[in-house]
């Protein structure tokens, strides 16, 4: 029987504590879920496989944010 790690991570703004994603990494994805719902992800998550995406990702989260 295998194991399986999840790991599950907080990202937030230091300034307002309120504003955070979660990040999860399963196996060989990554899916990071805003839990407020502040608009900028299709259903509150977006997954991912790559440093590129989650850098899109997260770009696209500090702007939304930012620009409330």
């Amino acid at each position: 029987m295998k194991n399986s790690l999840e790991l599950v991570f907080e990202i937030g703004l230091y300034t307002n504590h309120e504003k955070t994603l979660e990040l999860t990494m399963i196996k060989d994805k990554m899916i990071i879920r805003d839990l407020l719902d502040q608009g900028c992800f299709d259903n509150c998550l977006v997954e991912f496989s790559t440093f590129s995406d989650l850098e899109i990702a997260l770009n696209r989260w500090l702007t939304s944010i930012f620009n409330q």
